[in-house]
């Protein structure tokens, strides 16, 4: 669509060329699980990729319990149980001899080993410290990728924009929420509501030059422009004071 070309290349016009280079993706977010990897192998544990995203580790000791790290990058650890043996020796009282002789029961000091299991869980006090000190160790690994998977979701669902706008002015499909919406000026004002309640960040400003593109180049080109009333409600509720051009 020829609209759809014209917002993205609105955007790379308007959009302030950043020094740092922001990266995301899937392969970005690969890269940065796998730093996590490197530096939790650093500490004496071994990886194993369960899929989906989802990586066991377990530890240089088992006292310390297994990690796991999930697709959104949280960390997390489980508290084994552990088993202790004591071998002791037990007077074996009764002892059946065989031979010619009848079958007799033989009484001699005679001993066996016998172990006595005891099973336990380690405490929180004393695993919370060494779980602490991990997090502590891999924590810059984390942030990196966890900010990596959010920026993508974000851009995902940036890329994904124009399809919903579009549907819902020809169809009615909300942006937010299930209710489908039927008329022309419910379908302006839901657009409207959704650039009035972009935050005040660098995202928020690309998802709002979005909407403003498709104001411009889809809603005010149709039957059913935005209404001067309509536009200075939309602008007072925004938060930031930001105007909206549909020039």
């Amino acid at each position: 669509m020829i609209w759809l070309l014209l917002t993205w290349v609105a955007l790379a016009q308007q959009t302030p060329v950043s020094e740092e280079l922001t990266v995301w993706g899937e392969s970005a977010i690969q890269s940065a699980r796998s730093a996590i990897v490197v530096k939790m192998r650093s500490m004496g544990y071994r990886s194993r990729d369960l899929g989906g995203g989802n990586i066991r580790f377990r530890p240089p000791e088992r006292w310390m319990g297994r990690a796991h790290l999930d697709r959104e990058g949280d960390l997390t650890f489980g508290r084994p149980v552990l088993a202790a043996a004591e071998t002791t020796q037990v007077a074996e009282v009764e002892r059946s001899v065989s031979g010619d002789e009848p079958l007799a029961v033989d009484r001699s000091p005679a001993t066996v080993n016998a172990s006595v299991y005891w099973w336990f869980l380690p405490s929180w006090r004393v695993l919370a410290p060494a779980h602490e000190r991990v997090r502590q160790h891999v924590g810059e690994e984390l942030r990196t990728y966890r900010e990596t998977v959010r920026l993508t979701a974000f851009h995902l669902a940036l890329e994904e924009l124009p399809d919903r706008m579009d549907a819902l002015w020809n169809d009615g499909a909300p942006l937010e929420g299930s209710r489908r919406l039927s008329s022309m000026p419910a379908r302006r004002a839901a657009l409207l509501a959704f650039w009035a309640g972009r935050a005040d960040t660098a995202e928020g400003l690309e998802t709002s030059q979005a909407v403003e593109a498709f104001l411009r180049e889809v809603v005010q080109h149709s039957e059913h422009p935005i209404t001067p009333e309509e536009l200075g409600r939309a602008e007072s509720d925004r938060a930031d004071g930001r105007a909206l051009d549909l020039d």
